[in-house]
């Protein structure tokens, strides 16, 4: 299990502007959001909820991959 601590698996979501990290053992370990992401929403009055929409589709992206990458490992 100590392997998959050392393996970073990206989930990304808005043209890979909202990216969100796990590590192999699936816990989350980073966050990042490109700056031009909040300039698109600047004049969106639902910005606050696409900003969660697409970290949530980030998030899952990313746990995804980490179980798969996870259940490879352990076979």
């Amino acid at each position: 299990l100590q392997d998959l601590s050392n393996i970073l698996i990206e989930g990304s979501s808005a043209d890979g502007k909202v990216k969100v990290t796990y590590n192999g053992q699936q816990k989350p370990v980073g966050v990042q959001i490109d700056p031009g992401y909040f300039q698109s929403l600047k004049n969106d009055k639902d910005g606050a909820e696409a900003l969660s929409g697409d970290l949530q589709k980030a998030i899952l992206e990313a746990h995804e991959k980490a179980s798969l990458k996870m259940e490879e490992k352990m076979k």
